[in-house]
């Protein structure tokens, strides 16, 4: 048992997600049908929170690896920044009565891990 004194026992994973984009999109419609597509620059921050062991390598005399040794408990946060694309694609249906019925999708182009989180979902909206 690496945790004799129980520090982290309760410990838990947090993955924290920050994203904020600025886009320009442009609006098509024929009758009640609408298409939207768009795109921007994306600004991500991930933090992560975790507990982690330190493993440590054991040398002998002649600097050959032996064996390893873990270390205790504690705390890693990793916070990472980066910058990105962003893509949209939504339609939607207008009905008479000021109901919409539609599709969105969206994706993320990080510049430092390529695409991420791609998404389709439905939506129901209603215009005032």
């Amino acid at each position: 048992m690496n945790d004799p004194a129980a520090l982290f026992w309760d410990a838990y994973k947090t993955d924290t997600y920050f994203m904020i984009d600025l886009k320009l999109s442009k609006e098509l419609h024929k009758r009640n049908n609408y298409f939207s597509l768009g795109t921007g620059i994306l600004f991500r921050t991930y933090n992560s929170q975790d507990i982690d062991y330190s493993i440590n390598p054991v040398y002998n005399t002649n600097n050959e690896l032996i064996g390893v040794e873990l270390g205790l408990p504690g705390p890693d946060n990793t916070k990472m920044n980066d910058l990105g694309i962003v893509f949209d694609l939504n339609y939607y249906h207008k009905f008479k009565n000021k109901f919409l019925v539609g599709l969105s999708c969206s994706s993320n182009l990080i510049f430092d891990i390529g695409f991420e989180t791609v998404s389709i979902s439905p939506f129901i909206g209603y215009v005032f």
